[in-house]
């Protein structure tokens, strides 16, 4: 199940979006399992499920 912020995208892959600082930001990942790692290595903001 996707959290918040996290989408599938049409091309396959995974990204995660959020503000900080008032400018939106966007990573992007092949698998969701590797946008996760990506969150956490970044110490981006780790939302719970929608």
């Amino acid at each position: 199940m996707l959290k918040k912020g996290e989408s599938e995208r049409a091309g396959g892959g995974y990204d995660y979006r959020w503000t900080q600082n008032g400018e939106r930001r966007v990573i992007y990942a092949p698998t969701l399992q590797e946008l996760r790692e990506k969150k956490k290595r970044k110490s981006l903001p780790m939302f719970s499920e929608a």
